[in-house]
C-alpha cells in the first residue's frame, strides 16, 4: 500500500515524478541551498582575510618605504626614485640634482655619546629637511649611516647649491643636541656634496654619478667639514 503511494504521480506544476522523486529533489535541492550558503560564508571570511591580509602587507610597505626613526624615504624607496628620475631627466634633458648630507664626525658622535645622542642628531637633521624642502619634486631619504640625500628635480646647480647652503645654516643654527660645556662636538653641523646631472653627449651610469657625489663629499668631510662643494654640471645622465 505504501509502495502503491509512493510510486503515485504527483501533479506538481513544473514536476513529474513520484513521491519518492520529490522528497529526493527537494532534499537535493536543500543540500545545493545549505552549499551555496557555506560557499559565500567562505568567501565573506576569505574576504575579511585578505583585507587584513592587505592590511598588514601595506603596513609592511609603509616600514620600507620610510625609516622610523626619522620620517625619512628609506634607502630601498632613494634607490627606486633616484632610477626613476634620472630616466626622467634623459628623456626630458632637465637638469637633475643631488644632495648628500653628513652629519660631520658622525662616529666620533656616536662613540661619544651613545646611540640616543646620536638618534637625536639624525632626527634634528630630519627635521630641517622637512622644514626646508617644500617642492613635491624635493624628496629627503636616509642613505647611510649618518648620511641623508636629496632629489631635486628639474634643478640646476645654482639652485641645489642655495638649497644646500640653507640647510647646513639651519642645521648649525639649532639648539646643541650635547652637553655644551662637555662636548667637543657643540654646534653639531653638516657637510654637503651638490652633484647635478645634465644630459650631454657623454653619458655616464647612474651609479658612477652616485660614486661621485660619494667621494665629492668625503673631501668635503676630509677638508673639515660644515661646508658646501658643489661638482657643478660634472654629473651627466646619458
Amino acid at each position: 500500500m505504501t509502495e502503491q503511494r509512493s510510486s503515485k504521480k504527483l501533479k506538481l506544476p513544473g514536476f513529474k515524478g513520484t513521491l519518492r522523486d520529490a522528497v529526493e529533489y527537494c532534499l537535493l535541492r536543500y543540500e545545493r541551498v545549505d552549499r551555496v550558503r557555506q560557499l559565500a560564508l567562505s568567501d565573506e571570511e576569505l574576504s575579511i582575510a585578505l583585507a587584513e591580509r592587505q592590511r598588514a602587507e601595506a603596513a609592511l610597505n609603509q616600514l620600507i618605504l620610510r625609516d622610523g626613526l626619522t620620517g625619512l624615504l628609506s634607502r630601498e624607496s632613494f634607490n627606486r626614485i633616484i632610477e626613476r628620475e634620472y630616466q626622467r631627466a634623459r628623456r626630458s634633458r632637465l637638469p637633475l640634482s643631488l644632495l648628500l648630507i653628513e652629519i660631520d664626525f658622525f662616529q666620533k658622535l656616536y662613540l661619544t655619546g651613545g646611540q640616543e645622542t646620536a638618534d637625536t642628531c639624525l632626527q634634528l637633521v630630519a627635521a630641517v629637511l622637512h622644514k626646508v624642502l617644500k617642492r613635491p619634486g624635493d624628496l629627503a631619504a636616509c642613505y647611510s649611516r649618518g648620511r641623508f640625500a636629496v632629489i631635486m628635480t628639474d634643478t640646476a646647480s645654482a639652485g641645489a647649491q642655495r638649497q644646500a647652503e640653507r640647510i647646513r645654516s639651519r642645521v648649525a643654527g639649532q639648539p646643541s643636541p650635547f652637553d655644551v660645556s662637555a662636548s667637543a662636538f657643540s654646534p653639531m653641523t653638516i657637510s654637503v656634496a651638490v652633484l647635478t646631472m645634465t644630459v650631454t653627449r657623454q653619458p655616464q651610469l647612474l651609479q658612477d654619478l652616485l660614486d661621485q657625489a660619494d667621494l665629492l663629499l668625503e673631501q668635503v668631510v676630509q677638508g673639515g667639514g660644515n661646508r658646501v662643494v658643489s661638482a657643478g654640471g660634472s654629473g651627466r645622465p646619458g
